[in-house]
């Protein structure tokens, strides 16, 4: 009450006190947004790495990354943008197939035997003249039903139906014909090598044991009780710490297994909790099937004996721990380990250990993982109700020349399954109805592994701004941006720039009828006398263009070494762009400065 009354007297007395008082109160106002835009500009230097002095900074000194610190932009029309500056919703409960695939023991009697036979079905990607039969595989990707899988030596087994087995029963060569029809690649061959066995890199060629004289399934196996529906896709990752080959070879190759069986549904849902799913619905689960030795390729693998390369896969698992859960929806294990035959159903003493000599990180197992994949005691097998195999020519280092035709509807599909995980439940109203800012976004080069071929923009960004306005233009820097806030500014984006290469990758995400211009770089060309080729590190020679002359839902203009200077080409080409996707969208384009 005697505060009550003090305030009372304070609003009784005369003027010149109450002018103080406002006063007061005007000085801390004043200090509040102050402090504000000191804690926007510094949020501004963390989130690029660079002085708000720099070119991101307009004439006025506002951050031209103005999608950062408004609260709303306003596109086109009116209509209410929602900043990436906004928190993201709650995200739905992941699955960690460490801690939440469960197991329950299952016994068949002979009136169900005939619901656990094993069938396949295989579809391929050549002719029968296109290759010869010894490297065929490369370009078969299968589907099995009722695999049995055994922990303990890390082997899948093929038990046929006994219709089947009487096609092959005491014909040797019937057998190997049948295992040499479900023979897949468990990751990617380079075309270059997909000419001959002898240059296909060895440990790649995988089918599952086939058992004919020992046909009948075993009685006694377990089955996985959670989760319900589970597709398991069996492959061997490709170059995963670069987050183009993730995206392009690794999570393309993936989805392209899906959608080649018409199953590219999986992982889609709307419960917040994926454990929960409909039972229609497949819950997909990425099993890395690891080689029994050295990769000539040196992809991502755990396993090694040559101690140089657990480098690599330290990188790769930083990469899984990162994209996995808003591209796939899965969490990995905390040291970044995904799930694969060396470790699944083993326990958790292995998981995130490299080798018996060298941890990559501090990981020992606490008291909530102890009980984590384990196997059923006294029991050998698990049976796998689906499993997809087979992406030797899937991924854009594979699926080059006559594989890359006809290829675009089924890229438009993998961005529309990215977009769907990225943004789950939100995906109807962010995505689907989503109408384009029409954004000219400059994806600076930073982290780029050639450093002294690129530029950042600096004689076009000013163009670009004069011609559109600064709140058209984003300058950014996407390696510090979450994979939701680069999804949301590369679908509102008109003209990407970007240097080929992982950080392109973010393309994936553009609106269709959106264009990038590529700049590519003056990289060296190095003959490769053990492989007989020429590798070229060089824009449309370098692997990285093989998305782009198939990615047919967005246009791509390269932009050659000699051009990065000449401005005047570069404005001519971002005006006749951005007019082509304005009018692409139906909408007028922009009278020009």
């Amino acid at each position: 009450m005697r505060n009550i009354s003090r305030v009372r007297n304070q609003m009784t007395k005369p003027p010149r006190n109450r002018i103080r008082v406002v006063s007061q109160t005007s000085v801390l106002v004043l200090l509040t947004f102050i402090y504000i835009g000191i804690h926007q500009q510094w949020s501004y230097m963390l989130m690029t790495n660079r002085s708000p002095t720099t070119i991101d900074d307009d004439s006025s000194g506002v951050p031209v990354l103005s999608i950062i610190s408004q609260k709303v932009l306003l596109g086109s029309g009116g209509h209410k943008r929602i900043s990436l500056s906004q928190p993201s919703p709650p995200p739905p409960v992941l699955l960690n197939p460490f801690r939440d695939m469960t197991l329950l023991p299952f016994h068949w009697n002979d009136g169900s035997r005939h619901n656990h036979y094993s069938s396949y079905q295989c579809v391929s990607a050549v002719g029968s003249n296109d290759h010869p039969d010894e490297v065929r595989f490369l370009s078969r990707t299968c589907k099995f039903t009722n695999l049995y899988y055994t922990p303990h030596d890390a082997t899948f087994h093929y038990y046929p139906s006994p219709a089947e087995v009487s096609l092959y029963r005491n014909n040797e060569t019937a057998i190997l014909i049948l295992q040499g029809e479900m023979s897949i690649s468990l990751g990617h061959v380079l075309q270059k090598d997909s000419k001959s066995i002898d240059t296909v890199p060895p440990f790649t060629k995988w089918n599952p044991v086939v058992h004919i004289n020992d046909s009948s399934p075993p009685s006694n196996f377990a089955k996985i009780a959670t989760p319900e529906n589970p597709l398991f896709l069996l492959y061997h990752p490709f170059y995963s710490y670069n987050f183009g080959h993730f995206i392009w070879d690794d999570l393309l190759g993936l989805f392209s297994m899906m959608d080649l069986f018409s199953m590219n549904d999986s992982g889609r849902g709307g419960d917040d909790n994926i454990l929960a799913q409909q039972n229609k619905e497949k819950q997909i689960i990425p099993l890395m099937v690891e080689f029994s030795g050295q990769d000539s390729y040196h992809r991502c693998q755990a396993q090694l004996k040559r101690i140089n390369m657990y480098g690599r896969w330290d990188q790769c698992t930083k990469m899984y721990q990162k994209m996995f859960p808003p591209l796939l929806r899965i969490e990995t294990h905390s040291t970044g380990d995904i799930l694969r035959t060396n470790t699944w159903l083993r326990g958790m003493d292995n998981v995130g250990y490299w080798s018996s000599v060298k941890s990559a990180r501090n990981t020992s197992t606490n008291n909530e993982e102890k009980d984590w994949n384990k196997m059923i005691p006294n029991m050998s097998h698990v049976l796998i109700p689906t499993a997809l195999a087979g992406m030797g020519r899937l991924g854009q280092m594979s699926c080059t020349a006559d594989c890359t035709i006809g290829r675009a509807s089924q890229l438009a599909s993998f961005r529309e399954f990215l977009m769907r995980n990225v943004f789950w439940k939100e995906y109807e109203t962010m995505v689907k109805h989503h109408d384009p800012a029409g954004y000219i976004t400059f994806s600076l080069p930073f982290g780029s592994s050639r450093p002294t071929a690129v530029t950042f923009f600096e004689d076009i960004i000013p163009v670009a701004k004069q011609l559109y306005g600064h709140d058209k233009v984003k300058v950014v820097n996407f390696t510090n941006m979450t994979v939701r806030d680069q999804a949301l500014l590369a679908m509102d984006t008109a003209v990407l720039f970007s240097y080929h290469g992982g950080g392109s990758a973010i393309s994936v995400f553009l609106p269709k009828h959106a264009s990038i211009l590529l700049h590519s770089t003056v990289g060296k060309c190095t003959d490769k006398m053990d492989r007989g080729y020429v590798w070229c590190d060089r824009g449309r020679n370098h692997f990285d263009s093989v998305f782009y002359t198939s990615d047919s839902y967005i246009r791509t203009v390269w932009v050659n070494p000699e051009d990065r200077g000449n401005v005047s080409r570069l404005r001519t080409l971002l005006e006749l762009e951005y007019e082509k996707t304005m009018r692409a969208w139906g909408r007028q384009p922009p009278d020009s400065a």
